[in-house]
This record gives C-alpha cells, structure tokens and sequence, in this order.
C-alpha cells in the first residue's frame, strides 16, 4: 500500500507531465524529487512561459507544505524554476503559513535570490500586489542590495505583462522593473540627497530603456500615433519634456490602466536619481493626473518622495499645474500638501476652491480655517455657494429634486414635502458614499455656521428612507452616541417635523439596529424626548401615538407609563390592542400598578378576549391566591379556549374539576366557537381511525368519540401561545380510549409531517407526544436527528421539549441523553432547558432527576421480571454483562421468550409477549443512555452522598448491575480516601478483598475512580479480582489510557503534544463530535478552525485548534496544532486533563504522518 508522501510524489509528477516533457528527463526529475539525483538534472530542460499554462494547478506544491515536505517543496520549486523561471510563480499557492502572497518561500531550503526573482514576478503580476509588496519584499531579502541584484540577474526569462499584446511581451518584464526599483531604494533611501554611484550605471540605464521602450504599452493599440510615441520616447531620453510633449501626452484615448500602474511607479520610487525616470514621471502625470495620484499614494508609503510628506512639491517635480494638484489632493484628503500648496499658492489656492466640488470644499476650508482665519472668514461669506453644492450632490436624481432644493434651501417647509413622500422614499438607500456625506454635512454646519442647512439635511434623509446614513451619524467608535440621537431629534423639532414622522424615524432606526444595547439607547433618548414633547403639545402626541406603528405604540406605552398618574386613562386605551409586542409592554406596566385593581378587575368582565387575557396575566401576576374569587368566577363564564386554560393554568385546576357547570360538551363548544376548526382542515383530508370514550351506551358497547370532540383537543393545543400541557385537553383526553387516541395523534402527526412539518403548527408535537404513547417516542426521536441536518434546528428544539412532556419515562431519558451529547448546540441546550425545568419543578438539579428517572422496566430486586402465559409462566433475569436470560417454570434456560402458543390464555399470552417485546426495546436505550451518563460521571467527577447512591446503584436492577462491575471511591473535599467494589450478594470489598461498610456521613461521598487516581498495584489488584469473578467493565474505567501532565506544560495554558499530526478533515469532524465537542464559529467563506467542548460545572473550556476546515468538510488533509485551555495546565484537575488528552489522541489516532513545521501553519 502506497504511503501518503508516495502518493503526493505522484500528483508532483503527474503535474510535471503535463509540461510536455520527454520520458528521460521525466524519468530523471523522479529521481531528483525522492532525492535519489542532484541538481545536474536540471540543465538543459526547455524554457517554458509557465504563467500561460491552461492549467494552473497549485495544489502539488500546496500539499508538499502542508505536509511538512519542506525538502520536496524545495526540489519542486527548483523544477519549476528551471523549467520556466520566474514564469513558475503561477504554480505556487498564495498565502501560505499564514503570510501574505510567497512569503513563504523563504521558509523552503532554495537560493534567496531565486525567491526573490520569483516572489518579484507575483507582485508586479496585480495591481494590489505591487502597491502592497514592495516594502515588504525588501523586508524579506533582508535590505540585502545585493541580493536583489542576483534576483534580478534569475529574472532573465520572458514574462509578460499582463493586457499587453504577445508582439510586446518579450521586451519587457515586469519583474525587473520591481527589482529594479527595490534595489535602487535599498541602496540610496534618500535619493534626495545622493548622487547614482558609478558602479549602479550600468543597471540604471537598464531600468531607464526598460521604462522608454514600453511606453507605448500604456496607451490601448492604435489609441496613439507611432510618430507621437517615437517624439515622447525621445524626449524622455534626453531629459527634455517640455508643454508641447506633455500636451502631446495629454491625448484623450483609453489607457492601460495596469501599465501605467507598473511603469509610472516605478520609475516615480527612484525619479530623483535620473533626468530620465524624471521625465517618464512628468509624462506618466499628464496621461493620467487621477490615476497618478492614486498610485503615488499607495506605492510611496514610507519613502522619502511619500506624496503624504512631498507632495505639495510635486508640482515642482514633475511640471504638475498647481491647482489641478490642489484639487486632487483635496479629493484624497491630503490635508499635508494642501497646507504646503497654500503657503506656496494662496492665490491659486482660493481660486482652486471656487471649482471645487462638495467634498473637495469641505477639505480646503478645513485647511484655511487652521492655516489664515482672516481668509477663512471671509470665505464663509460664501456659504450658500457651498451649500448649493451640496445640495447639488444630496439631491441629484431625485424625482421631484426642484421641491427638494427649494427645501433645502430653506424656501419652503418641510409640510411641503409631505405630497412628494412616495416619490423621496428611496426603498435601498445604502450609498458607499453616505458616510462620506454625513462628514461634509457636519463640517459645512461647522465651517459656515449653517445649523439650519444641517436641519433641513438631516429631515431631507429621514424622508428619504436612509437607515444607512443615521446608522453613521449615531454611531461613534461603534458605539451609540446618545448626543448624536438627541441631536437628531433636535433636527426634527427646529425643522417643525410632525410627531407622526418622529415615530417613523424611532421604528425604522430600532429595526434597523442590531446590537441591543443600541437599540436600548435610542429608545431611552426617544422616551425622552417624547415625554418633553407630550408636555407641550399633548393632544398632537396622543393622536400620533394611537395611529404609529407597532414599534410605535410600544414606545408610546413606555412613555405614558413615565407619568402614570397623568395617563392612567390613555394607558389602559392600549388595552384592545392587537399586538402582542404592545400587550407585552401594557403588561409590564399594569403589572407595576397594583392600586389600579379596580380597573383591571372591570377588564375581567371586558367583552373583549384579549383585555380579559390580559386581567387574567395581571391578576395573577400580582397574587393569584388574592384574587381567586374573582378569577374563579371569570373561569365559570369564560367561552374563550386561550383565556380559559389560562385561567385553568394559574388556578391550577383541571377543566372537569373547576367547580364550574360547563360540561365537556359545553367545552367542546366554546373551543369550536367562531369557526376555529377550519385551521384543522389540512388534518382532514384524508380519514382518522376511530376513538371510542371509555363509558358504554345503553347495549355495554362503547360509544365512540365524534369528530368535534376530538378536535376539541387539537384545537386546545393550537390555541396555546407558548405550547405545553394543557388542561382542556387533558380534561377531553381522559374520557377517550387511551391506546385509540395515542393512534389519532400519531396518524396526526404522520400527516403534518408528510405536509412538510410547518413550524405554525408546531402544536402537534405536543399534542402528539403527550397522548402519543410509547410509539411516538422513536419519531420524535428519529426526527430530532434528522431535523437539524436540513437547516431546521428550531423545530427540532421544539420536538424535545415535546418530548420531554411524555408521560413513559423512556422519553425523559432519551431527552437525558439528548442533553448531555449531540450534534447540534441548539437542540441540545433545548433538552437541557428542558430537563432544567423539570428539575425546577422538583427541587432538585437536572442530574438528580436524570438518577431518578432511570427505570426498573419491571425487575425486582432480584433482578428478575415474571411474564405470565395462563397455563405457562417465564421469568426473565438480567445478567452482569446487562443482556437478558429467559428460563421455563423449570429453570430451563431458552433462547427467547417463546411466541404465544395454542394452549396459552389468549389475552395473557398476548399482552405478556407484547411487553417483553417493548422492554428489550427500553432495555437497549436504557443501557446506552446510562453507559454514556456513567462515562461522563467518570470523566467530570460527579460524586454522590452514601443515600443517593444506593438508591441508584442497589435498589435500581438496571444500574446495580453496572455498579457491580466497576470500581467506586470515597471521596472527602474531593480527595480519594479508599476504594471499594459492589459485590453480586450486595457487600462491599476493597481491593484486598476485605468486607467494607458504606460511609454514613455526607461530608463523605461516593463516586467512579479513575485510573490517573491509583498506583500501578492498585490497579492491577482491582483487575485480577475482577477477572477472577468473570466481570467484564461496562464502560472502560481501569483500563483507560491515563495521561500525566509535564512539569513544562504546567505552567502552559496551551497542550501541543499532537501538534503537526496530520489526518482526513472528515475524520477529525466525526470523532470530535461523537466525543461531544462542537464545532468552533465559522468565520467568512464558512472556515472554522477550532473544536471546543464545556464543562461548565466545572467552569472549564478546552479548544482543540487545527489548520482549519469549511463547514461540512471537503475530505482533505488538515493539520492539527494544540489544545488550549482557560488556565494553566497546572490548575486543571488531574482527571480533567487526563480525559481531554485521552480523547484528542482518539481523535487523531488515525493521523500517519506529522508536520514537524506546524507552527509556521499558524
């Protein structure tokens, strides 16, 4: 079988094969990969322009690193380098290691010169790159002028530059270009202030002829005469560019963008050492002053020419018409040469910002105000040209944009707009360019004094619709500004907007804010100022209150609850309100109101359901028990389904038992009332089995249940606002057939699902799992799985909780297992939920209700269960390995229970194999579910007091005899004091066989041992006197793999003894997850690069981190790095640590391979 490193040769060569080369020197490239042949092989390979080939496939060499093949990925590269020279950066994977483009390289064992030529080929390839890598390339090479030197002798292949014709791509490189500019920079960082050394002559003149023979190649073909380019290129030669050759530049016709990139940058980094490269900059400006500028500031970032430091002498430089560049700076904001260029220019300066646009304003007035106040002042005379600028550029395309100007220029009130709302609304208002307006706007309110303009601005965006551009005024550093928000809404009130508009602007901004503590600061600034307005003009905020919009009336309640005394009567008017987001609030309030009795009592009585909803909550918010008579009373008249279980709910009443003289009948009639059964239509479609009530008619037969009484109990459940156990329903149930009504709500079911399981019914689960019996357990449970894998993890979170509603305690326990290990956080943290309200209910904690709901399944504390036949009985025993034995009435042991025969009773036979049936099944999750609870009780250290325990281990069947095959401790403050096991007979022995008696205090407990806990001899004594009794370990306990933590990882936080292990994504993702971990967040692309696992008792947290996967894996090689804890390794327990080792080396035991260089992965 082939090894992986094999197999990655193999894709090495098959690339290599794709390169046309003969089967010798293929044959001897094989040879030089495994190491077998030295260099010598590659001479005389034929040049290859590997940068065109059709496929580019970096996934060889990729793999190499990854894999650690550091040696390999070298000999590749030098392959590659041989075959096509700096050509050969096509083939290489961006991004290694974590560095940007092919840093990387220099981490492989190849001549840094060659890595240069190659690293400088992939930088020149895109704009970005270049822009980007220059600094750091130099970085790379160590500042090392000589060593750029011999890279740009390795650049001595073709290599195209990109968009440029095939006739053009042997007369240029672009890779020499970078090198040359880096080494010029290397060798005289202030260029300023050197003379170009004699021995640098040579390669200057190259870097000069490079830069004139391709000027062409800025231009698109055909956009410029040849004899116009021949004249540049000659004056560029002679250092001579004057107005004529700079106009003659000038000519308007498409340029190549990249090339002017390429070439005017590089001759830009180094113009002072050369008349030439001076000139070839001049030209490069009058082709393109916008695109120039551009460059400039990305490539001369921290070099003496930087345009930040030196540009207000570009002008001087480079022959620049002084405003064309006091523009442009303005345009890119760069407040150091404009300050320059006013000092030099003040005139051409003032002249300049008379063209300018908005923004291009705002930036030069900035300048004046900080370099000549008198002049700014004079300037601000100006303001409405400025503002009319403005204007110009917030209301262009605007369709009624002469109604908007006169607006903003302060002609006409904002009332004026109001017609003209449908046609401002702009339904995705989400401009790039609206923080950018948000700027100008507050820098035109600050330079010109012009508070108003802001105003009107502000309003004219609201109605506008522009969530996008309050999002930028509200927020400062990220968070909410609550000046800004009080700002605003001095913006509406100056400009006379109407409460109606102010209300619109607090529901759009609170829906389109994310985060809730900014919502929460907008809504106390609205209250605020709502409470301000309702003093002054009450009878206009009232009306806007009763016609705002959802968000809008709860923000209304809100504030008239901040003076209750005044707005008692317009408070309760929210009262009939249809939202249950404003009832909420109306709730919250009343609740706070207890003086107010009277008035909550009279909605009692309210002929409206959702007013008498509302008493009921109140009520029994305040004390039930206070106001029974009147809820008593309320429940005898109340007809409403949702208001009567309500009430039923909080008098903790049943429906037959309320005192009430409502029939079930009269019951089935209120639930029916008002047409409700119409939304049980889709369940009716095709027929139920019948259900017949317990009573019998006249002749003994029972009498069956009619379809409106058992809708009653459907529509009892989809009534319900938060689904659970519901009286009515209960009341209905207990009349009918138990068994007959567990088949209606499972065929229920089955057609909801079959329908698609439409999450607004949900309710069937309930009704489903609460009346279901023991055969709606396995569907709940295999949908509970299979739910979450299509995307749909909030009804399977619904699902559990259902099922934790079921009365057959098999259902509490797979809600148990559900809680401790699944797949998806969602569900699972929804059966803990769960199980913690059931606990709750009970006083006890979750895993105490988990001990108790362990069933016998019918066993006696002989572990024996009797399954009578009539005329023969059988007995069934469960033996130490948790497998069931079934015996005759004469001892005799059979291979099962036998099915019913002739002579057997009928009924007996029957029921009695039925159940035998269904116990194996409860036998089989039982065992499993309490196999996976014991090895977290092993693992996490849970102890219980002497009681607890025995009520669980000995009078438990099932448990006692998984008790009887493992070793247990007595613990004091967490400390192992002795060691004893469970005998068969019900003794207890330690580990020298002696009789041993129970602790019968509770400062003493018992629990599992673990392994990392005993001595050698310990364990080996436990073990032979296990195999002496012929008791095999129901989970792994003295034979588990224990793992001592290093005096060097005690003081870590970080554990790296599998760090480089390498293994299939797919693996690690399964084994991880059926250990219980979960996935880490996904970051973007859906990458995650993590496992992590809680034990919140135990307030730890353990990350297993890796080279990173996409979510749902792609069946590729990743590599593991560490894991890391949340305190030292020291601080950790004992056990603790050993189980999180333990099962990271489960996780990877698959791995075959280690990348002894994984932490440059990181």
């Amino acid at each position: 079988m082939r090894s992986p490193k094999e197999m990655r040769l193999e894709s090495a060569m098959k690339l290599l094969e794709r390169l046309n080369l003969t089967q010798d020197q293929l044959d001897d490239l094989e040879a030089y990969l495994s190491g077998e042949k030295g260099e010598e092989v590659l001479a005389g390979l034929p040049y290859k322009n590997l940068s065109l080939s059709q496929q580019r496939d970096t996934s060889v060499f990729s793999s190499f690193f990854k894999h650690g093949m550091m040696e390999e990925a070298g000999r590749l590269f030098h392959i590659l380098f041989a075959i096509g020279g700096i050509s050969c950066s096509s083939l290489l994977p961006q991004g290694m290691a974590g560095g940007n483009g092919l840093a990387y390289l220099w981490k492989l064992p190849i001549d840094q010169a060659k890595a240069g030529a190659v690293y400088a080929a992939d930088i020149s390839s895109y704009l970005f790159r270049m822009s980007r890598g220059i600094t750091p390339f130099m970085k790379l090479m160590n500042y090392d002028a000589d060593a750029v030197k011999q890279a740009f002798l390795f650049a001595d292949h073709p290599q195209s530059i990109k968009n440029i014709p095939a006739s053009s791509m042997h007369s240029c490189s672009s890779a020499k270009l970078t090198l040359l500019a880096s080494y010029f920079l290397i060798k005289y960082p202030n260029a300023g202030e050197l003379l170009l050394k004699e021995e640098d002559t040579s390669l200057m003149q190259q870097y000069e002829s490079i830069l004139i023979q391709n000027i062409d190649n800025i231009y698109e073909p055909h956009n410029m005469p040849a004899s116009a380019l021949q004249e540049i290129r000659q004056a560029i030669q002679r250092g001579q560019v004057n107005d004529n050759i700079l106009k003659l530049a000038q000519r308007k016709c498409k340029i190549n963008t990249y090339a002017l990139n390429l070439l005017g940058s590089t001759a830009l980094l180094n113009f002072a050492l050369s008349d030439v490269l001076r000139s070839f900059v001049k030209v490069c400006f009058a082709i393109s002053l916008p695109e120039m500028f551009t460059i400039a500031a990305a490539i001369t970032d921290g070099f003496w020419m930087d345009i930040r430091k030196k540009g207000g002498d570009y002008d001087e430089f480079f022959d620049i018409d002084s405003e064309s560049l006091i523009l442009q700076a303005a345009a890119r904001e760069l407040n150091d040469v404009l300050k320059t260029q006013f000092r030099k220019n003040k005139s051409v300066f003032l002249d300049a910002l008379e063209k300018a646009n908005a923004h291009d304003s705002s930036v030069m007035m900035n300048i004046l105000r900080q370099e000549d106040k008198f002049l700014f002042l004079r300037q601000k005379k100006n303001g409405n040209k400025e503002r009319d600028k403005l204007i110009d550029m917030i209301a262009d395309k605007n369709p009624v944009i002469g109604e908007v100007k006169k607006y903003l220029r302060g002609e006409t009130e904002v009332s004026s707009l109001y017609p003209y709302e449908n046609q401002i609304y702009t339904k995705f208002c989400y401009g790039s360019n609206l923080p950018q307006i948000k700027n100008l706007l507050e820098s035109y309110a600050k330079n010109y004094s012009d508070q108003s303009f802001y105003d009107r601005a502000i309003v004219y965006y609201f109605l506008k619709g522009s969530t996008y551009f309050f999002y930028w005024v509200l927020l400062v550093n990220t968070n909410l500004n609550i000046q800004k928000a009080r700002r605003i809404y001095t913006a509406f009130d100056a400009e006379h907007l109407d409460a109606a508009h102010q209300l619109k602007f607090y529901a759009a901004m609170y829906q389109y804010l994310y985060n809730e503590k900014h919502k929460e600061l907008l809504k106390q600034v609205s209250i605020e100022v709502f409470c301000k307005y309702l003093t002054v003009n009450r009878e206009e905020i009232l009306s806007a209150f009763r016609e705002a919009d959802v968000l809008g009336r709860v923000l209304a309640v809100e504030v008239l609850s901040k003076n209750t005394k005044e707005n008692k009567a317009e408070i309760f008017s929210f009262s009939q309100d249809s939202s249950k987001l404003v009832k909420d609030a109306l709730y919250k309030v009343l609740s706070e109101q207890r003086d107010w009795d009277a008035e909550v009592l009279a909605l009692l009585t309210s002929k409206k359901a959702s007013e008498r909803e509302l008493a009921v909550r109140i009520l029994a918010k305040w004390d039930a028990q206070a106001y029974q008579p009147e809820l008593l009373t309320a429940l005898e008249k109340e007809k409403n389904g949702k208001v009567r279980t309500l009430l039923l709910d909080i008098l903790n009443t049943d429906a037959g038992q309320s005192g009430s003289v409502v029939t079930l009948q009269d019951l089935v009639k209120t639930l029916h009332k008002g047409g409700k059964k119409r939304s049980l239509a889709w369940a009716y479609d095709t027929p139920f089995s019948t259900v017949h009530k317990k009573n019998t008619d006249i002749s003994g037969e029972p009498t069956a249940a009619d379809e409106d009484y058992l809708q009653a109990i459907l529509l009892s459940y989809a009534s319900m606002t938060t689904c659970g156990i519901n009286k009515d329903a209960a009341a209905l149930a207990a009349e009918l057939d138990e068994v007959e009504l567990a088949l209606y709500v499972n065929e229920l079911f089955d057609k909801w699902l079959a329908l698609g399981a439409e999450a607004k019914k949900r309710w069937v689960l309930y009704a489903a799992s609460i009346h279901g019996g023991t055969d709606i357990i396995k569907k709940l449970q295999h949908q509970i799985n299979e739910w979450p894998k299509h995307s749909r993890g909030a009804i399977a979170a619904d699902a559990v909780q259902a099922l934790a509603l079921n009365p057959k305690s098999e259902a509490l326990l797979i809600v148990d297992g559900i809680s401790r290990k699944f797949k998806f956080r969602q569900v699972k943290t929804a059966a803990g939920e769960a199980l913690k309200f059931a606990a709750d209910q009970l006083g006890i904690t979750t895993e105490e209700l988990a001990d108790r709901i362990v069933p016998d399944l019918g066993f006696d504390e002989k572990m024996e269960r009797h399954f009578d036949y009539g005329e023969r009985m059988f007995t069934v025993t469960i033996t130490p390995a948790l497998e069931v034995e079934v015996f005759d009435e004469n001892g005799k042991k059979l291979k099962n229970l036998p099915a019913p025969g002739k002579k057997d009773d009928p009924e007996k036979s029957a029921k009695a194999y039925t159940a035998f049936k269904e116990m194996k099944k409860q036998m089989k999750t039982t065992v499993t579910s309490q196999r996976m609870r014991l090895e977290l009780a092993l693992s996490t250290e849970r102890q219980w007091v002497c009681e607890a325990w025995k009520k669980l281990f000995v009078e438990n069947p099932i448990m006692h005899q998984f008790a009887i095959g493992l070793i247990w401790g007595v613990y004091e403050d967490k400390k192992l004091i002795q060691t004893f096991r469970y005998m068969e007979d019900g003794s207890f022995n330690t580990e020298d066989e002696e009789e041993f008696d129970l602790p019968e205090n509770d400062l003493q407990k018992i629990g599992l041992i673990h392994p990392v806990e005993l001595s050698e001899e310990s364990i080996e004594a436990w073990k032979t006197q296990l195999e002496d009794y012929e008791i095999t370990q129901p989970i792994e306990q003295l034979s588990r793999p224990v793992y001592h933590m290093t005096e060097e990882e005690a003081g870590e936080k970080s554990m790296e003894r599998f760090g480089g292990c390498i293994l299939n994504d797919l693996s690690l993702h399964g084994k991880m997850q059926n250990m219980g971990w979960y996935r880490g967040q996904a970051e973007d692309a859906g990458i995650f690069d993590y496992y992590y696992r809680e034990d919140k008792e135990q307030g730890l947290r353990a990350e297993l981190n890796f080279s990173g996967s996409y979510v749902g894996g792609q069946n590729e090689d990743i590599t593991v790095f560490n894991v890391k804890f949340n305190k030292k390794i020291g601080e950790l327990p004992e056990r603790y640590f050993s189980e999180i080792v333990m099962q990271t080396a489960k996780a990877v035991a698959s791995s075959q391979e280690r990348n002894e260089l994984w932490k440059d992965l990181q």
